[in-house]
């Protein structure tokens, strides 16, 4: 799942060649594997979510082609993370609130880390990048103060994955970092 400088959203599934354009405009998008849904928000800041399928995308727009409205407002939502989802508000403050979250869940302030620009999560941590490059790291349960970890002044989007992370900079240079955050290599992408 991805989204587009215009807001468009795209799908690709392993077995096609192409990206899908699904229904709606979302600045953002997190899928969350534990809930079988996607998560987005709009320029508005609205959250939303729609339910999963893992089967290919014509039968998945058949079923559960609706966008739901979730309570509460985001910049940036996070699904990754076990058993809670992450929001940054317009207050550039942390928040969160446990899996599966629906349209009237409630959001846990995470402070005092502010100017948040970025969340992403793994099974174990959320980390947080600020808005003069710090990258912060907490329990993914919000139990733990925030630690920090890194910092990439020009940093503008950051990503964990199963073993690596991921910092995108300002010039779409993405570089990969192991769990560690000392080797770093350049990495290619696919731009939509």
């Amino acid at each position: 799942w991805g989204t587009n400088d215009s807001d468009n959203i795209y799908m690709k599934h392993k077995k096609w060649s192409n990206w899908k354009q699904i229904p709606g405009k979302l600045k953002q998008v997190s899928v969350d594997s534990e809930t079988n849904r996607v998560y987005g928000v709009n320029s508005s800041g609205k959250i939303f979510y729609r339910g999963l399928n893992k089967s290919p995308l014509p039968r998945f727009l058949r079923r559960r082609s609706e966008w739901v409205t979730c309570s509460g407002s985001s910049n940036n939502i996070c699904a990754l993370g076990k058993g809670y989802i992450w929001s940054i508000g317009s207050d550039k403050i942390a928040y969160y609130a446990k899996k599966p979250f629906n349209r009237n869940h409630r959001w846990t302030k995470k402070g005092p880390l502010a100017n948040l620009i970025n969340l992403t999560a793994d099974y174990k941590y959320v980390y947080g990048l600020t808005s003069n490059g710090e990258i912060y790291r907490a329990s993914v349960m919000g139990n733990s103060d925030w630690v920090k970890i890194l910092t990439s002044n020009n940093a503008r989007q950051i990503h964990a994955g199963a073993n690596y992370f991921y910092v995108t900079l300002n010039n779409d240079q993405v570089y990969r970092l192991d769990k560690n955050f000392k080797t770093v290599k350049a990495v290619s992408y696919t731009h939509l």
